[in-house]
């Protein structure tokens, strides 16, 4: 699995740190998580293309997505939002944060 991001002209490929598929997956249909590492990009930079390919026995496959970075957090960060707002004891936990500059 090869992942490429293009910025502007610039094409930063990198690969995949881990892929987990659902039981039950196979060559032609699965569920699953991939992982990789996205790169540094210039300052200023808003918006990339990702796109995840791979080739099985001569056959090529590919998908891309826009994703938008946000600008690095200067001084100590602030919690703009979190999700849930409260968890209760016995809950696994799982909570998403929005952070911002102070």
């Amino acid at each position: 699995i090869t992942v490429s991001v293009l910025e502007g002209a610039r094409r930063v490929i990198t690969g995949a740190v881990s892929l987990e598929q659902e039981a039950g997956s196979t060559l032609t249909s699965s569920t699953g998580t991939l992982v990789f590492r996205s790169p540094a990009v210039p300052a200023g930079t808003t918006t990339v293309t990702f796109t995840l390919s791979t080739s099985i026995s001569g056959i090529f496959k590919a998908a891309s997505f826009p994703f938008t970075y946000r600008p690095a957090l200067s001084g100590p960060p602030v919690v703009l939002d979190a999700d849930p707002p409260q968890l209760g004891e016995e809950e696994d936990l799982e909570l998403h944060l929005d952070l911002g500059n102070a």
